[in-house]
């Protein structure tokens, strides 16, 4: 897993490299243990440079897919508990779900 986890980093960089213009020297971009920096590699002129990869999230936009996860997940275990819901356990096997519900419901109504 850790290997694959490191391609993956590889990969990020080497776009991020491209993307912002940086002239790596080719073959001397490499993945470094922790506690290191993610990435090591030299660019042109023999300067030495480390980098730390970092993911940002917009934290409103990570709860709303968390949110659409978690129903599914609810959805999921309601449709497994009855044998009936067989077309829904299919329906939902690869499926993001997302539910609104407009100011007019009522708590009441609400699953």
């Amino acid at each position: 897993m850790a290997d694959r986890h490191g391609k993956k980093e590889l990969g990020i960089f080497e776009r991020f490299a491209r993307a912002a213009g940086l002239r790596v020297e080719p073959g001397t971009v490499e993945k470094r243990p922790p506690p290191e920096p993610d990435i090591l590699c030299s660019v042109v002129g023999g300067a030495r440079i480390a980098f730390e990869l970092v993911e940002i999230i917009d934290r409103d936009f990570a709860e709303r897919v968390y949110g659409q996860l978690r129903l599914k997940s609810l959805f999921e275990r309601d449709a497994e508990s009855r044998a009936q819901n067989a077309p829904i356990r299919s329906a939902l096997a690869n499926a993001l779900v997302y539910v609104t519900f407009q100011e007019a419901s009522f708590d009441s109504k609400r699953a």
